[in-house]
């Protein structure tokens, strides 16, 4: 089977060249076998009869090897995070590149590119704005030149990224001048922060529940309808990121109706896990479910999976951010002090797969819309996303029939617990072949994958033609 975002082949081929897709068929009255030629005028055939053969996945929203601190980096580099996306059939990351220490986004993305040279997949960069200085727009201007194209900025930390309204209304103009595409970190840092003493200081909750507690939806949903009207008034789209609740679906609907250009993107973890897991007595297991948005309350899983099928939230990303448990002990006592992330890199594919495909029946074709075409498409990725002829050849071959159990005893991550522990899934990459190279056979990465991967420079949005 030959899936892409528009259309379902029961019985396909596709051939590869030089790292593109240059033929597509299928069964039809015409071609009553598939393919149609001998199969010995090929270097190799791979026989993916009973799987489904469909785009690899994109995720938008990864921090490899990112320096939280001078101490603390994540413990996903680049080669480990994509060898993770490989396995689980992801062929392209976005990561988030921020200034260098002397404050230039340009030199930040170059020490990110050196980083990054040890992919296994395709890659590609946003840039994190915490200050816009004299020398902002110039390099903003440069890095869209080289294919940096998206521009993410935070209404949350207030003690080291978030901007205040004048910086945000500068950043959103240069953005829409120069056809940058502004997303958003979308929390209220000053409700955040008043949460949190509220829980700390005042109900004396330090353990890791204190995070969700403190960071309630009413914090996103302020901080995105903000963030939509500064969009507005300065005439440019957005991208809000991680979006965890059906409040948040309601209010880029509401911002939409008074003519704003907003999309939402959700995250596995937010579509699949709750808050249940940041209550634990085990330290570790509770650490590992804490992130910003945190989770949420059970049923929010019902929300996100509506905000999917209504096209309110249009993407599925991870937020990959690996921290390990030694990591953040320092947030034992208190959770004000913990890192906070969670990975997904190698479980968003089998995630997405499991919850919406097998047990709410969406089409193959929506499941590669929300993977990886409606990426591409809103963050001008070319070439990638479809099955189509002159695209790079990023296929995943799917083993739909693969039952297996999550856990960090089998992942590839360096996370040494895991918040998907004990998931049960359906569906599985088990070939993957990035422009045309196998990097994954069945289910085991290849020995020459690192430093495969090509950095991918990115056109302007359509959404700017939205306006």
């Amino acid at each position: 089977m030959v899936v892409s975002h528009d259309k379902t082949y029961e019985k396909g081929y596709i051939i590869v060249e030089d790292e593109k897709i240059v033929d597509v068929g299928h069964h039809n009255k015409d071609t009553p076998d598939i393919p149609p030629f001998p199969l010995e005028n090929f270097d190799e055939v791979i026989d993916a009869k009973g799987m489904v053969c469909m785009p690899g996945g994109v995720d938008p929203h990864t921090h490899l090897e990112m320096d939280l601190s001078k101490d603390v980096q994540t413990v996903d580099n680049f080669f480990d995070g994509t060898a993770c996306a490989a396995l689980g059939g992801t062929t392209m990351i976005i990561d988030y590149a921020a200034a260098d220490s002397n404050n230039d986004y340009c030199g930040g993305v170059d020490v990110y590119h050196e980083k990054a040279a040890k992919c296994a997949v395709d890659y590609s960069f946003h840039i994190m704005v915490h200050d816009v200085h004299e020398n902002t727009e110039e390099q903003l201007v440069r890095l869209k030149q080289s294919g940096v194209t998206t521009v993410k900025y935070f209404l949350a930390y207030p003690d080291r990224l978030m901007l205040r309204d004048d910086a945000v209304f500068k950043l959103l103009d240069i953005c829409a001048k120069h056809k940058l595409l502004p997303q958003l970190h979308a929390e209220n840092g000053a409700l955040v922060d008043r949460g949190r003493h509220e829980i700390a200081e005042v109900q004396g909750i330090l353990s890791p529940q204190g995070h969700v507690l403190s960071r309630l939806p009413h914090c996103e949903v302020d901080a995105l309808v903000h963030g939509g009207m500064a969009a507005i008034a300065t005439k440019t789209p957005l991208y809000v990121v991680h979006n965890s609740c059906g409040a948040a679906a309601e209010a880029i609907t509401m911002i939409n109706r008074m003519g704003g250009v907003v999309v939402g993107e959700c995250t596995a973890a937010h579509l699949a896990l709750d808050w249940t897991g940041a209550f634990s007595d085990d330290f570790a297991t509770a650490a590992a479910h804490i992130f910003s948005p945190p989770l949420r309350k059970p049923e929010t899983h019902e929300e996100v999976k509506g905000a999917l099928f209504s096209d309110e939230f249009i993407i599925v990303a991870t937020d990959h951010c690996a921290f390990s448990t030694e990591q953040r002990m320092p947030g034992r006592h208190d959770f004000r002090k913990m890192p906070n992330g969670a990975i997904g890199l190698e479980e968003r594919m089998t995630i997405v797969w499991t919850l919406l495909v097998e047990e709410m029946h969406a089409s193959y074709e929506k499941f590669v819309q929300w993977t990886s075409y409606n990426a591409c498409k809103i963050l001008g990725i070319p070439n990638k996303g479809a099955i189509e002829v002159g695209y790079d050849a990023d296929i995943v071959i799917w083993d739909r029939n693969k039952y297996h159990t999550l856990s960090a005893k089998t992942h590839r991550s360096n996370v040494d617990v895991s918040p998907w522990e004990g998931f049960k899934c359906r569906g599985k990459a088990s070939t993957v072949l990035s422009r045309g190279k196998v990097i994954v056979r069945n289910e085991e990465l290849v020995n020459d994958a690192e430093g495969h991967g090509k950095f991918v420079p990115r056109g302007v949005s359509p959404l700017f033609n939205q306006l």
